[in-house]
């Protein structure tokens, strides 16, 4: 009834994105099968949170449902997880990747990220954190061993996250497909979980808002539209570059007003930073989008249907750091 991993590895990728509705049994599915490589050949696992305080909320209760239905006697101390008596896996913060620095695992291939998707108004992602951040983990864990498996578990709560960016997941649709040889996103649609939830109390009383859409029809990811794709063309002159966590955005503006969101001029004068922590002596830091004339223009321009983006990607984070949605 709920999710298996069977599918998605037959794959044989190395980093395996998986997103659903609220309850499809993503995390159990993952920690049955690390259990199931333990007994069977002695690999451990790691379950990765991104910060600290979320191991400390999750990790101690992590096996609680599969040592009571299954049968199961999963012990966790000291951040570190045994079964019968054996270390079969740890628990890692995401924001902590550089105490695994020259630390040996080689037990270790099987990795979860769980909740790597933040949910709105929920924390922040870390600086650079696919590259910085999460890569640099799963390096620092699995090195170049061969046949290790990483699956990132998240809740289909924000499609304009960095892990989409990164590997260019736009406008996902149910199913599973291959980024690239070794990545795979998988959006399940799991009927036996939704028929299950539709008939709760809790489903009845939701029924017919965003939030049942989100969390029992597991169909909540906004589609961007075209409109206002263009490539910048003509006489252009470059008005700036904006800088934020996710992008670097170069502006340009043609002779007739008409502004166009592309790639940025390297090492140019006039760098704008939306996000406090890339700020340095280089750039300005933008408070408030009124109290800047670039993007006050561009808020102005947008509003009369003269900016263009020159791509999906360009035109969410664009619109995204002008405070106005897709």
């Amino acid at each position: 009834m709920f999710y298996n991993l069977k599918k998605i590895n037959s794959y044989n990728a190395l980093y395996n994105l998986i997103v659903s509705g609220r309850g499809y049994g993503k995390t159990t599915a993952f920690l049955l099968y690390a259990l199931d490589r333990f007994e069977k050949y002695g690999e451990q696992f790691c379950y990765l949170r991104r910060y600290d305080t979320e191991l400390t909320a999750s990790a101690p209760t992590l096996f609680n449902f599969i040592n009571k239905e299954y049968g199961k006697e999963v012990v966790y101390k000291g951040r570190k997880y045994y079964i019968n008596g054996k270390e079969c896996g740890f628990a890692h913060a995401l924001s902590k990747q550089i105490l695994l620095k020259s630390v040996s695992l080689p037990d270790v291939k099987n990795i979860c990220f769980d909740e790597f998707i933040i949910q709105k108004g929920n924390y922040h992602y870390l600086p650079n954190e696919v590259e910085a951040y999460f890569l640099e983990t799963c390096s620092s864990i699995i090195r170049h061993r061969a046949n290790a498996k990483v699956y990132l578990m998240g809740n289909m709560c924000d499609i304009f996250n960095p892990y989409f960016r990164y590997w260019n997941i736009v406008n996902p649709s149910y199913g599973t497909s291959r980024i690239n040889k070794k990545v795979v996103f998988d959006y399940p649609m799991c009927e036996d979980v939704q028929n299950l939830y539709k008939t709760s109390d809790f489903a009845q009383a939701i029924e017919d808002t965003n939030y049942y859409d989100y969390a029992v029809k597991g169909s909540s990811f906004k589609k961007v539209s075209n409109a206002f794709i263009k490539k910048k063309s003509g006489k252009l002159s470059y008005k700036g570059t904006i800088i934020s966590r996710d992008i670097t955005i170069g502006v340009w503006q043609d002779n007739e007003a008409n502004l166009f969101c592309s790639k940025p001029i390297e090492n140019y004068p006039i760098q704008l930073v939306i996000d406090y922590e890339l700020h340095n002596i280089s750039t300005h830091y933008v408070v408030s989008l009124k109290q800047n004339a670039l993007l006050n223009f561009m808020f102005e321009r947008y509003k009369k249907g003269k900016l263009f983006f020159d791509n999906i990607e360009i035109k969410v984070n664009a619109l995204k750091f002008l405070g106005m949605r897709c």
